[in-house]
């Protein structure tokens, strides 16, 4: 029981952070962006700053997309930390994990298109998805790395 409440601190957390970022405001959330954008172009670029404002502005969209793609294999990987305490099936597991992320993403979605300036992509749905589908993969992959190298320890013992 301590393990499940434990795995879920972390997804909670995630679920948390989702939401704070939904649920700012167009104007804020544009300006965190063009911040992060312009810090990373700067420290690419050496602080030259020659053009910087034409390149935050082509660059923007791009980084916005890679920071969902990238929270939601954060995602994935909280998922899947939890439902692993359960005893779950490889199967069910990755069912479960994807309709928690696909339902998640949608329900991300949704509460934006209430929040002032802001709405619904689906889109940002499908690369969330795919985010979150990468976090679960390398999860279960990391799993079966661990389980074989374990297996062929006790072989080695016998």
């Amino acid at each position: 029981m301590k393990s499940k409440i434990l795995s879920f601190i972390p997804l909670l957390s995630f679920m948390v952070i989702v939401f704070l970022f939904s649920n700012a405001p167009a104007d804020n959330s544009e300006k965190t962006s063009m911040g992060v954008t312009k810090t990373i172009i700067n420290i690419i670029s050496n602080n030259n700053s020659n053009n910087i404002d034409e390149r935050v502005e082509l660059l923007d969209p791009i980084i916005r997309k890679i920071a969902h793609f990238s929270l939601y294999i954060v995602g994935g990987l909280c998922i899947m930390l939890h439902l692993n305490t359960y005893k779950l099936n490889e199967k069910q597991l990755f069912i479960y994990s994807m309709y928690f992320i696909i339902i998640y993403a949608f329900s991300d979605e949704i509460h934006q298109y209430f929040v002032p300036g802001r709405g619904m992509l689906l889109t940002d749905v499908l690369i969330d998805s795919l985010g979150g589908t990468v976090g679960i993969s390398f999860f279960m992959c990391v799993e079966k790395i661990i389980k074989r190298s374990n297996k062929l320890e006790i072989h080695k013992e016998v």
